[in-house]
């Protein structure tokens, strides 16, 4: 069966409201709700990689100061 993120994530949404729970209600959308939102947290967390790599290069090229660096590191975190 053929899912949609943002439907799954609407009837989750209703269900709570009902006071009951997707996993209990339809264990297959719930399954397949936790599998995009892995999928969506590993894409972002490559994301930052990608934010911390190109710091690191600023610092190197001499194109940011140190303190520059460390805040903007921590404003990543």
């Amino acid at each position: 069966m053929k899912y949609n993120f943002f439907k799954i994530l609407a009837d989750s949404n209703e269900l709570k409201k009902n006071k009951k729970f997707l996993q209990k209600e339809n264990p297959e959308a719930f399954k397949v709700l936790s599998d995009f939102l892995v999928t969506i947290e590993e894409n972002f967390h490559y994301s930052e990689k990608h934010e911390y790599i190109k710091l690191a290069k600023d610092f190197l090229a001499d194109q940011i100061t140190a303190d520059d660096f460390s805040y903007s590191f921590m404003a990543i975190y």
